[in-house]
């Protein structure tokens, strides 16, 4: 069984791809098992990639399971040499693409990071997490309208993801419709309460409006919810609340 870390923007949705004959090691399992540790996955993961005979298409989803925990960890750098290396390694793949694009992205590389997302886009026009997170790319790139085409674009594919109407609340607010921010930003947080997505981008239009009481219950929650996601701590370390 091979298995690829999540298409991650600000949503771990993880991909499973059986393959025939490979048995997985323990320390493969548990570098899969990212969400859990992530400090200690890397070591399963490395030791992992030193197991002989493993093939390439195994290779590949451990790279990009060990990127992935790169990337929880704010480690942009290593996370996109993993995630590079995983694609020599198993070829083009949707998840991996969209992975190294999230890395390159909070690493401040837009204009790589969108490479990979029209790549992906490419590989799978239906695939609703690469117009997601091309949306958010979008709204941090400053190219706010372009940001709401996709996150549109996503919600056609995929209705009701909560996910993505949190990013549109995001391009929202990056476009200054702030009362629209906070519609959708107040919708995901109905669909989805259990998602520190959804209290994040909510109280980042809360701060802008002002409301910081608010804002403040938020980011806690998102805190509470996504406690060792990275975007979650760098927006509370920002404001003094780790």
């Amino acid at each position: 069984m091979i298995r690829t870390g999540p298409a991650i923007l600000i949503f771990l949705a993880a991909l499973l791809a059986p393959l025939p004959a490979f048995a997985w090691s323990d320390d493969a399992e548990r570098c899969f098992a990212v969400s859990y540790d992530a400090p200690l996955a890397l070591g399963y993961c490395n030791r992992a990639l030193e197991e002989p005979g493993l093939p390439d298409a195994d290779r590949a989803a451990i790279l990009n399971n060990r990127g992935v925990t790169h990337t929880s960890l704010g480690q942009f750098d290593e996370a996109a040499r993993d995630f590079t290396a995983a694609l020599d390694a198993g070829g083009p793949d949707v998840g991996t693409l969209n992975n190294r694009a999230i890395a390159l992205g909070w690493n401040g590389d837009h204009e790589a990071a969108l490479a990979d997302l029209e790549a992906a886009i490419d590989l799978d026009p239906q695939d609703s997490i690469s117009f997601n997170n091309r949306c958010w790319l979008y709204a941090e790139m400053g190219r706010a309208e372009e940001a709401l085409a996709d996150c549109d674009e996503a919600l056609r594919l995929r209705p009701r993801d909560a996910i993505a109407i949190a990013s549109r609340s995001y391009a929202l607010l990056k476009a200054g419709r702030l009362d629209e921010a906070l519609a959708d930003a107040d919708r995901a947080a109905d669909l989805a309460p259990g998602f520190w997505q959804s209290w994040l981008y909510r109280a980042y239009v809360l701060e802008a409006r002002g409301e910081t009481a608010k804002a403040k219950t938020d980011f806690l929650k998102a805190r509470a919810y996504g406690p060792k996601e990275w975007e979650v701590r760098r927006a509370l370390e920002k404001r003094g609340l780790l």
